[in-house]
């Protein structure tokens, strides 16, 4: 018999037919568990909604300072609550923080942040996602994902990267906010924002908040260097929905600065304050077998998505770095392990083919499911292909779109840009006209 107050949810896969432990956000993009996939732990069929108190609730209703679970500006922020590996999801606008039983009074970190396998991160307009998703699905003429330079410029400079400066300015803002008002109306259903690093633009929770409020999904790739408990706060505030961050070596090196010594503060203030999903991915060939084996396991140990990623030329192709000829039997026993999103399993199969024999044919979609659009506005084929087709993002329409859905690239076969070949393989089953 149930206590008062409480509602008992089943979740699918106890056999109902049943929407709490279905993540819709997962079913359009992927974040967070999807059908037929439970919120829970998987042995969890009933989760039971309990009030849950935080352990510096006190604290973030005087200040306002963390975002989690506070109010700013009156309003309560999205949040998630595990006990054990039930998830109990805290609908927006929720009046009542929820309480901890005593049996959980020592594990309220795991209130704060539990892992990604179990928290349900949606969008702040889940239905509306929800409708984009489809309705990009049904038409050649609709972008999935639209990646948006915010700044050129980074605070760091990786051997292996040729997508920064150090000099150049943020983009102005309300510029950027005209482009993403246009990719909105052209029925993007994803955006993030990129660089260069996108949190040297002072003010990048206001582009995301732009974005997010119409629907989009808004996510961002970053090194994490400039996050602060101040950044993070606002970022949950504009209603982030993924971060992606790369750890991958243990210390800096030619290859990559971007190293768990360096980086690991910043991951425990992820863990302890974002209330946003956040997938940390190593590239591989940064580090030696031995050290990518660590650097996997400790983020592994966070709780956060994890992925593993080939590094590539500025011309897309594989470069093996310091994995040499370990970098095929690297990359499947750690593929293995990873802890994926839903759209970050989509089109996978591809780098084993690469690894073994150098190529892999796909129909590429990049200028209709995939935009690349630089600091200048202008629509590129990918971060490899700038100039290509070189439209300005304002001047895109649909048409544009679907001819760029249709267009083979030519580089296919050597490709190793992820996202492309994930915003692309929604369309696999569909002919491309100009092949």
């Amino acid at each position: 018999m149930r206590e008062r107050g409480q509602r008992v949810f089943i979740s699918p896969v106890s056999g109902s037919g049943g929407p709490v432990g279905h993540d819709y956000r997962a079913a359009v993009t992927g974040i967070g568990p999807g059908w037929g996939q439970s919120s829970c732990g998987p042995n969890e069929g009933i989760v039971s909604e309990q009030r849950c108190r935080q352990r510096d609730a006190g604290r973030d209703e005087d200040d306002g300072t963390s975002g989690i679970g506070g109010k700013r500006g009156g309003a309560p922020h999205l949040g998630a609550y595990a006990l054990g590996h039930a998830c109990i999801p805290r609908a927006r606008g929720a009046t009542q923080e929820p309480r901890v039983g005593s049996a959980q009074q020592n594990d309220v970190h795991s209130l704060r942040y539990h892992t990604n396998r179990s928290l349900v991160f949606l969008p702040s307009h889940p239905f509306s996602s929800l409708k984009r998703g489809a309705l990009m699905l049904a038409s050649p003429r609709r972008p999935l994902l639209v990646q948006l330079v915010v700044t050129r410029r980074c605070n760091l400079s990786c051997g292996y990267c040729s997508e920064y400066d150090e000099v150049s300015s943020p983009v102005d803002v309300t510029l950027l906010e005209r482009r993403i008002d246009h990719a909105a109306r052209l029925g993007t259903l994803v955006l993030t924002l990129t660089g260069g690093e996108p949190l040297l633009h002072p003010e990048l929770d206001r582009l995301i908040a732009r974005a997010s409020s119409q629907g989009v999904v808004c996510t961002m790739i970053s090194n994490g260097y400039p996050l602060t408990r101040e950044w993070i706060r606002r970022l949950n505030a504009a209603k982030l929905s993924l971060l992606q961050m790369s750890v991958d070596n243990m210390e800096p090196n030619e290859f990559s600065q971007k190293s768990w010594s360096q980086i690991r503060k910043k991951l425990d203030l992820l863990k302890e304050h974002a209330t946003f999903g956040v997938n940390i991915n190593a590239v591989l060939g940064s580090s030696n077998l031995e050290q990518t084996r660590q650097v996997v396991a400790s983020v592994r140990a966070l709780g956060f998505y994890m992925t593993v990623g080939l590094m590539h030329d500025d011309k897309g192709q594989i470069l093996p770095g310091l994995l040499r000829d370990n970098l095929a039997a690297t990359y499947e026993e750690l593929r293995r392990t990873s802890n994926k999103t839903i759209f970050h399993r989509t089109g996978e199969g591809w780098e084993q083919d690469m690894l073994q024999d150098g190529s892999s044919r796909f129909k590429c979609r990049a200028g209709g499911r995939y935009l690349y659009v630089d600091e200048f506005g202008k629509v590129n084929y990918c971060s490899q292909r700038r100039g290509e087709p070189g439209i300005d993002l304002l001047d895109y329409t649909g048409d544009d779109v679907e001819r760029g859905f249709h267009t083979p690239k030519g580089c296919e076969a050597g490709c190793t840009i992820g996202c492309v070949r994930r915003a692309s393989a929604f369309d696999g089953w569909r002919a491309q006209q100009g092949a």
